[in-house]
C-alpha cells in the first residue's frame, strides 16, 4: 500500500460473490489499509500464523495487522497436516489462523495421531477461524484439540471485509449463527420492498460498514445487484437476533425440498474452483420429509483440505 494512491486499486479478488460467477473485487490503498487496522487483540511482541487457504479476509488482513502492529507473520501454505504440524513446532506462535476445512481436517488428524494442541504449540493463545460456518461440535472439538484459551470464528467476505465474530470462550455458538457484528458494523434483515424487518424475522440481509467495497470490476450488473445505497447485499437470508446475534437461513426450491427427509446429511462444502455449496444427501427416502422451517447440522467440508488425504491414501494403495 503506498500513500497519496488511496482511491487507486491496490488488489483485485475473485469473489463469487451473490451469483456464483466470478467477479473482480477492487481493494483500493485506502481500504486496504483500513482492513489493516482491525487488530484481531495482537500485541507487538507476538507471532501470527496464517495459512493461505484462510483467504484475504480471514488471511491476507490478519498478516497485514501483525505487521502494522509490530508483531512477527507466519504464512504457510503446506495442506498435509504432518507439515502444517511441523510449521506449528517450528515456529511456535500465539495466534493461528485457519480455514474451517484445514482447521476440521488438521484435528481430526490430530486426534487420529493422540495429539493435543499442548504437544505440537504450547503457547498457542488464540486460534481464528473463517471460511464457513462452524457446528458447536467442531468449535468445541477445536478448544480442545487445540488447547488454545480462545477460540474466534469470523464470518465475513471478499466484498465486506470481517462482519461478524463470535468467541467461544464467552458466547455460546448455536446452530446456523454466525456470531455477533462488529462494532463498525450495522446489519439489517429485509423484506422484498427493502423495508427493514424486526428483529427475529427472516428476509434479506445487508450490511454496512466502512471496510467494504464500493462496487465490483467491470460488472455494472452485478454491482447493481450487491451495492445498493450504501450497503452491501451478499444474497444471504437470514435473521438478526434480539441479541444481536445473525443466524443465515438456506430457502431449498420446492421442486427439489421433496428429496429432503429428517434423515438427510447436509454439507457444506467448497470446491477447487467456483463457489461455496450447500448440499443435501437423502439415503431413506422413506423416511419422513424435512418440515419446513427446521434447523439442521451443516458438515463442512472443503476440496483443499481433501486433496491431501486423497494423495495420502493413493499412495498408500500404490
Amino acid at each position: 500500500m503506498v500513500e497519496g494512491l488511496g482511491s487507486k486499486p491496490w488488489m483485485h479478488i475473485l469473489s463469487s460473490g451473490t451469483t456464483g460467477q466470478a467477479k473482480r473485487v477492487a481493494i483500493t490503498h485506502d481500504l486496504g489499509a483500513a482492513r489493516a487496522q482491525v487488530r484481531y487483540g495482537l500485541a507487538p511482541t507476538d507471532r501470527v500464523m496464517v495459512h493461505v487457504g484462510a483467504g484475504v479476509t480471514g488471511g491476507l488482513m490478519p498478516v497485514m495487522s501483525a505487521l502494522l502492529a509490530g508483531g512477527t507473520a507466519i504464512m504457510a501454505d503446506g495442506l498435509h497436516p504432518a507439515e502444517a504440524l511441523e510449521s506449528l513446532r517450528g515456529h511456535a506462535p500465539h495466534h493461528l489462523f485457519l480455514s474451517t476445512g484445514h482447521a476440521t481436517q488438521l484435528i481430526a488428524w490430530m486426534q487420529g495421531k493422540g495429539l493435543h494442541g499442548g504437544m505440537v504449540c504450547p503457547r498457542l493463545r488464540s486460534l481464528h477461524v473463517a471460511g464457513s460456518p462452524v457446528s458447536p461440535a467442531l468449535a468445541r472439538k477445536l478448544q480442545q484439540g487445540f488447547g488454545a484459551s480462545s477460540v474466534h470464528i469470523h464470518y465475513g467476505s471478499t466484498e465486506t471485509g470481517p462482519l461478524t465474530l463470535r468467541r467461544l470462550t464467552t458466547d455460546a455458538l448455536q446452530e446456523g449463527d454466525v456470531g455477533r457484528p462488529h462494532p463498525w458494523v450495522r446489519v439489517e434483515a429485509v423484506g422484498t420492498d427493502g423495508t427493514p424487518l424486526p428483529r427475529g424475522v427472516t428476509g434479506l440481509l445487508r450490511f454496512r460498514s466502512h471496510l467494504a467495497a464500493a462496487e465490483y470490476v467491470a460488472d455494472d450488473g452485478a454491482s447493481q445487484l450487491a451495492f445498493r445505497d450504501g450497503w452491501v447485499y451478499l444474497g444471504d437470508r437470514g435473521r438478526v437476533m434480539e441479541d444481536g446475534s445473525v443466524r443465515i437461513d438456506v430457502e431449498v426450491p420446492r421442486k427439489e425440498a421433496h428429496w429432503l427427509r429428517t434423515s438427510s446429511v447436509f454439507t457444506l462444502s467448497r470446491g477447487l474452483v467456483g463457489n461455496t455449496a450447500i448440499r443435501a444427501y437423502s439415503g431413506i427416502l422413506a423416511d419422513p420429509p424435512l418440515p419446513d422451517g427446521a434447523m439442521r447440522k451443516v458438515l463442512v467440508g472443503d476440496a483443499a483440505a481433501e486433496v491431501p488425504k486423497l494423495v495420502s491414501q493413493a499412495r498408500e494403495v500404490l
